[in-house]
């Protein structure tokens, strides 16, 4: 018996079959998104606000830990601060 060739049909491109998806911001962009995340946290609080209690954690890491860090923080647009906070929350979370 011959063996029968199975056709493969060309998926149309069509623009209705495409998922949309928003246009990645340039660096440029992402830069301008992060700064404007930092100035919320400058200056002093409003009246009748007080701000929490913020203590320093030092910690040494791998410089390419470091590196995905910031580029995580740049592509994300939030803060390192915002970032390190969630990240110690979900630890406190599962080990606590």
């Amino acid at each position: 018996m011959a063996k029968k060739k199975k056709l493969k049909r060309k998926a149309q491109s069509h623009p209705t079959n495409s998922l949309a998806t928003p246009p990645s911001p340039t660096p440029e962009e992402q830069r301008k998104i992060l700064r404007e995340a930092q100035n919320v946290n400058r200056g002093h609080p409003r009246k009748g606000e007080t701000r929490e209690e913020l203590r320093q954690i030092n910690v040494s890491c791998l410089a390419s830990i470091g590196e995905q860090f910031t580029d995580l923080s740049l592509k994300t647009g939030r803060t390192k601060r915002a970032l390190l906070e969630e990240a110690i929350t979900h630890l406190v979370r599962k080990y606590a």
